[in-house]
């Protein structure tokens, strides 16, 4: 299915795909193509900054007049032309000190829903980002559910509601969706789950955090869960999950469930190999703490692919003697004695039959990761390099 070439609202369009796999991502998401999009955004590096106010300048425009179904398909054509922020914008949220709350979240609301191009879409997840309530947890969650189209801004629309109804819409949007749009929800729940939280990179809380905000359980528990899943940008949050859940006294429980375990061991994993895109494991103060925690919960467990994924991946880390891991030496000797014990569980009944499933991997290429990972630590011969796999 291919998203009308006519003018029909993107809502209609979500919904469409949306109806076939009600509890999944969304499949064969194909916007239509915005006019002069190469020119329009050649044109906006260089006006980065004023996109927010342009964006704020038409909806003051209009929103100075009465409103009628006319004056919102205009409004809706002349957001085309204008680059929309994805992200929450001060010039957009200082409409909210001229015009009423419920005027912006009426015209947020019609450009969610009846919305034909991305900006107007955008620009109506921009005004709900500022004025939305619960009662828009459907119409936001929608049109979240087409992805990176939209940036932040459906995670900033759904973080405003209270805690109640912020964390089981945005926990709802990151199972359903993909790649940067379940990113941006990941980073929403996080903040949720401790506003004050910590983090040593930053040297105090997150700077979009709401320190008045209380912290919210459901989001600890979730993000324990199912914050990383199996795709490629875990890194981008991995660290800051891994503070924000406080997941080290989940995983210090001698009781702590297999999902915990397999989840700590997927946020560990994405450190190691998130440099410029997130936080490394270097930058957590209880790393070793974790890594310690993880193996001893991870070793009474029966092996899996995915399990014996991220055993090796810590132990290539660990085994690397110019890497980032030098910095987990605390006290001496320390990284050794978890390197010895994650290889040696490599070795145990079950786990090089799991080993062998990932360098025989039929897809992508973690076969030659597995396999170049298992030689640096041990656990194969030296031999030639992986193959590189023909495409058919």
């Amino acid at each position: 299915m291919t998203a009308p070439g006519a003018r029909v609202p993107l809502y209609e369009y979500a919904l469409r795909l949306h109806r076939p796999n009600p509890d999944g991502p969304l499949r064969e998401v194909v916007l239509p193509p915005e006019p002069d999009r190469g020119q329009r955004y050649r044109r906006d590096l260089a006006e980065v900054r004023l996109r927010g106010a342009r964006t704020a300048a038409v909806l003051d425009q209009r929103l100075g007049r009465p409103l009628s179904p006319a004056s919102l398909r205009l409004l809706d054509s002349a957001l085309a032309q204008v680059p929309v922020p994805r992200h929450r914008h001060p010039a957009v949220r200082d409409l909210s000190r001229r015009h009423p709350p419920a005027l912006l979240r009426t015209v947020g609301r019609w450009l969610v829903r009846h919305g034909t191009g991305r900006e107007a879409v955008a620009a109506g997840l921009a005004l709900l980002a500022e004025t939305a309530v619960e009662s828009d947890v459907p119409l936001i969650l929608t049109v979240g559910l087409l992805g990176s189209p939209f940036g932040r801004l459906p995670a900033d629309a759904l973080e405003r509601l209270p805690n109640a109804g912020a964390t089981p819409a945005l926990s709802r949007l990151a199972e359903r969706t993909t790649g940067t749009a379940r990113t941006h929800c990941v980073h929403a729940l996080n903040r949720l789950a401790d506003p004050r939280a910590h983090y040593p990179w930053w040297q105090g809380p997150h700077p979009l955090a709401d320190p008045d905000r209380p912290a919210d359980p459901q989001a600890v528990h979730w993000l324990r869960r199912r914050a990383a899943d199996h795709g490629d940008f875990n890194g981008y949050f991995a660290a800051e999950t891994l503070v924000a859940a406080d997941v080290e006294r989940a995983i210090a429980d001698p009781h702590a469930d297999s999902e915990v375990v397999d989840q700590t061991g997927r946020l560990l994993r994405a450190t190691t190999d998130c440099a410029g895109t997130g936080a490394t494991l270097a930058r957590l103060d209880n790393a070793r703490e974790l890594l310690t925690h993880y193996a001893d919960h991870v070793g009474r467990l029966a092996p899996t692919a995915d399990r014996c994924r991220s055993v090796l991946a810590l132990a290539g880390h660990l085994a690397d003697p110019w890497g980032e891991a030098t910095a987990l030496d605390r006290p001496p000797g320390g990284r050794a004695a978890l390197l010895a014990q994650l290889t040696a569980l490599l070795r145990e009944p079950g786990w090089p039959a799991r080993l062998a499933e990932l360098t025989a991997w039929p897809t992508g290429n973690l076969a030659g990761w597995s396999l170049l990972t298992a030689r640096r630590t041990g656990l194969l011969p030296d031999g030639p390099g992986p193959r590189a796999r023909r495409r058919r």
